[in-house]
């Protein structure tokens, strides 16, 4: 188990994070605009074409700036069982999303691909 500046290990992290992922959506969508965030999220997400692996899906800020006519499909994966509730609230684009409760360190895509 590693351990960050913060002093917590990995397994209280994770919990960390799973406990205040609402809070930290709030905080991002209300700067998110205001910093230009938005803007610089819609240029890069709007180069992804075919499928895409999106980790740490979070808040999911994303996901309004996928192109549908070029994603076919995208698996969204977090370690916080609230951030995955969090990113299916949010799909409101009706995309093609597998959302994956995974840590994105131990994740296997290739095998994910080969299994659908």
């Amino acid at each position: 188990s590693f351990k960050i500046k913060s002093g917590l290990n990995r397994e209280e992290l994770f919990k960390k994070h799973n406990d205040t992922i609402y809070e930290l959506d709030k905080i991002t969508s209300a700067n998110e605009f205001a910093n230009g965030i938005s803007t610089i999220r819609k240029l890069i997400v709007g180069f992804a074409e075919g499928n895409v692996l999106e980790t740490c899906i979070g808040v999911s800020n994303n996901l309004r700036f996928y192109n549908n006519d070029k994603v076919k499909k995208i698996t969204g994966i977090d370690y916080s069982p609230n951030a995955i509730e969090l990113a299916i609230s949010k799909d409101v684009r009706n995309l093609d999303i597998d959302y994956l409760l995974e840590d994105a360190e131990k994740f296997h895509y290739k095998a994910h691909i080969q299994r659908q």
